[in-house]
């Protein structure tokens, strides 16, 4: 039994429509540099050039492949890292990226980091940043951190006076000299905020401080998380500052002794009869001459309590509010007190000396009589002033005031001077060291959004295919475009890895996609009319099944549907379905092909069978 002519046409047709399918598997499978697509995208791994100094990029990002910012680079610079946060709706970037550094990436958006890779020779210094794939239609803040030294002086010298300046006044509290309280969660928070602010102070407007990453200064990082990392920059110093509370017990300690002495001299009656003596006449060239670099030493005379606490202990304020070693000045008490000892031992063996300073005895009896008045409980008031004993007596409470000035008073204020000074010391560096963890940060503004025209394109795609609608019994090529529910960057490969939970609807729509287009060659339809130029219409949803396959599973063939009664002129819409095997095609070659024949131009013949 013969084959019939319609059997022969299908058959003739799927051997040549099988041999272009085996062809588009061919190209699926071999790895190609281009893709035809509407929008043909970026290449992974291109470099886009940033200007740090700009603060905007002005064209759209790529997206769905990775890509690099490039640029040049001072040679100051040490390392660098990059900040995204990524929006659906602009963001103010400055502000945005240090709320969410501080309060941790929201689930809205994308956040992530990157070192950046720094090359060349000074003079000629780059930078090759790694952006990882962005979103589409999203908007993103860079933030570009560079460790680098601050070049201008006066800058660098502001941001270090600041840092020491908040560091000093924070550690100088005595609540860092208790054991139990070495790192007061509270306290280093405030620590850190205090020095960023300071710090940002003292830069110039169009700077911008930033902490480094994972160091003291990331507010993102709680300071109970720190750990051992801030025992590097601020524990070590904590527990050396430790030595300062028993230095000053020591020196308290000694001082005891010397207080008492120095408040019996100070409230002495005799004493402050002669004081006000020598006063009265430091005219005399004897008296003159005897005050001579010990004019201070009368200043002990008549101290406070408060006054003759901190001479004993080397200062004049409380000692639990002294942190500079300088505030501490034993040696210079200690010449006073010696200063004097040597006046009263000069008024007690030179009795012209006396009379010179009006401490004749009538002087002597009528002041002492008036001071012991007022104040009748002083030994001295016991005593004749014009005996031996009395002067002796005078002479012995400086006496008793430079023997409680020992030498091992002085060294244990000494002591705390070495422990003050060291301390200064460890607290220089350790400013020097936070200060070390502030580094520059460039914001960018930047998005994936382009213009309309721009953003159309994303979104079309173009095919050439091969198709069975198998009612029809026909095997048919065509050309369609592709419309896709999310931008699509055909340069993106596709990898099956990427299907998994979390990233299954964002994979679907990178695939999925509705196609309407015409077939290449007249399909001849028993009953029916074609809609344009003697063609049905194409209509389908399809997948892509990697860069180049895509498979069209729900495909009809749109004609008008004629009565067979010639009487009955109506007309219908009607389908038949088709499944088809595509690869993407370039957009406008594709067209052109697509209505060459459909459409034919001056410099076109019609195709073979059309009038």
């Amino acid at each position: 039994m013969k084959p019939s002519s319609s059997l022969l046409r299908v058959a003739n047709r799927l051997h040549f429509q099988l041999s272009l399918i085996v062809m588009f598997f061919l190209l699926a499978s071999t790895p190609q540099k281009g893709c035809a697509q509407g929008f043909v995208g970026v290449e992974p791994g291109t470099s886009i050039p940033l200007d740090l100094k700009s603060g905007v990029i002005a064209e759209p990002l790529p997206f769905d492949v990775h890509f690099y910012f490039t640029g040049s680079l001072d040679d100051d610079v040490q390392s660098m890292e990059g900040w995204r946060l990524g929006f659906k709706t602009a963001q103010a970037c400055d502000a945005t990226i240090k709320h969410y550094k501080q309060q941790g990436c929201p689930a809205a958006s994308w956040c992530h980091n990157e070192k950046a890779a720094l090359r060349g020779d000074p003079g000629s210094r780059t930078f090759e940043l790694l952006v990882p794939a962005l979103t589409p239609n999203r908007y993103y803040c860079f933030e570009i951190n560079s460790l680098s030294n601050i070049s201008d002086p006066a800058e660098r010298s502001r941001v270090e006076t600041a840092t020491a300046d908040v560091v000093v006044s924070e550690m100088n509290q005595n609540f860092w000299l208790d054991p139990a309280n070495i790192q007061p969660v509270a306290a280093l928070h405030k620590l850190r905020t205090d020095i960023l602010s300071a710090t940002q102070a003292g830069l110039g407007p169009d700077e911008v401080i930033a902490p480094k990453p994972g160091s003291f200064f990331d507010i993102s990082i709680p300071v109970d998380q720190f750990g051992e990392r801030i025992g590097n920059q601020v524990a070590l110093f904590l527990g050396s500052q430790l030595n300062v509370g028993p230095a000053r017990a020591n020196l308290q300690s000694g001082a005891s002794t010397a207080s008492g002495t120095l408040a019996r001299l100070s409230k002495s009656n005799v004493w402050a009869v002669v004081k006000a003596a020598l006063q009265r006449t430091a005219e005399e060239p004897r008296i003159a001459q005897v005050l001579s670099g010990r004019e201070d030493a009368l200043g002990l005379i008549g101290l406070s309590g408060r006054e003759v606490v901190a001479l004993s202990e080397g200062h004049v304020r409380d000692l639990d509010e002294i942190w500079d070693a300088r505030e501490i000045d034993f040696s210079s008490w200690r010449k006073r007190v010696v200063a004097l000892q040597d006046i009263a031992l000069a008024l007690q063996g030179d009795e012209d000396l006396r009379k010179a300073a009006g401490l004749d005895e009538a002087s002597l009896v009528r002041e002492m009589r008036a001071a012991c008045a007022i104040l009748p409980g002083d030994i001295l008031c016991q005593l004749s002033p014009i005996s031996p004993m009395f002067w002796q007596r005078v002479l012995g409470l400086a006496n008793d005031a430079v023997t409680a000035f020992n030498d091992d008073l002085e060294a244990r204020a000494l002591n705390l001077v070495g422990v003050l000074e060291k301390r200064s010391r460890e607290l220089q560096q350790l400013a020097a060291d936070l200060g070390a963890l502030l580094i520059r940060a460039v914001s960018v503004r930047a998005s994936t959004v382009a213009s309309y025209d721009t953003r159309a394109t994303w979104y079309v795609g173009a095919d050439l295919g091969v198709a069975l609608a198998w009612e029809l019994g026909e095997v048919f090529t065509y050309a369609g475009a592709n419309i896709y529910t999310r931008p699509v960057n055909k340069k993106a490969h596709l990898l099956w890895s990427d299907w998994q939970k979390g990233q299954r609807l964002t994979e679907f729509r990178k695939r999925f996609s509705i196609m309407f287009g015409l077939p290449q060659e007249q399909i001849e339809i028993k009953n029916a009319e074609p809609l344009i130029r003697k063609r049905p219409l194409v209509l389908g949803a399809g997948f892509r099944l990697n860069d180049y396959l895509r498979l069209t599973f729900a495909g009809a063939l749109v004609f008008k549907d004629k009565d067979p009664n010639p009487l009955v002129d109506d007309k219908n819409l009607a389908w038949s379905p088709f499944v088809g095997l595509s690869i993407d095609w370039n957009i406008a070659g594709t067209f052109q092909t697509m209505f060459r024949s459909v459409f034919p131009g001056q410099d076109s013949q019609p195709a073979q069978g059309e009038k």
